[in-house]
């Protein structure tokens, strides 16, 4: 299962803070290279009010150094738990209820 980017995440994106409380990993793929990584909440710097899309803007892939080429999302079923686990029903995104419906191992926490 791929990571949707974050656009694809309604509003308020997540912040540096909530990636770290979850904790929930994030995934960044170069579309020009085509290199996958995955990367830790705590691998990031910056205070916790950073959003995915703020960070987005700060990353280059380290294989072809390109800046624009770069999907970045959150880790969907670590997204979900994390959101679902906090009460913040609002905020899952549309994907939420047919990846990970209620009974199934990430659906409710």
């Amino acid at each position: 299962m791929t990571s949707p980017p974050s656009s694809d995440l309604p509003d308020p994106q997540p912040t540096l803070g909530e990636l770290r409380a979850g904790p929930v990993n994030v995934h960044v793929n170069c579309t020009g290279c085509r290199r996958p990584h995955w990367f830790k909440p705590e691998d990031f710097r910056g205070d916790d009010s950073v959003t995915l899309d703020e960070l987005a803007a700060r990353m280059r892939c380290t294989r072809c150094g390109r800046k624009d080429q770069l999907e970045v999302g959150v880790i969907p079923e670590q997204w979900v738990r994390y959101l679902r686990r906090t009460g913040q029903f609002d905020r899952l995104p549309e994907y939420a209820e047919r990846w990970f419906p209620p009974g199934s191992p990430y659906g409710w926490p």
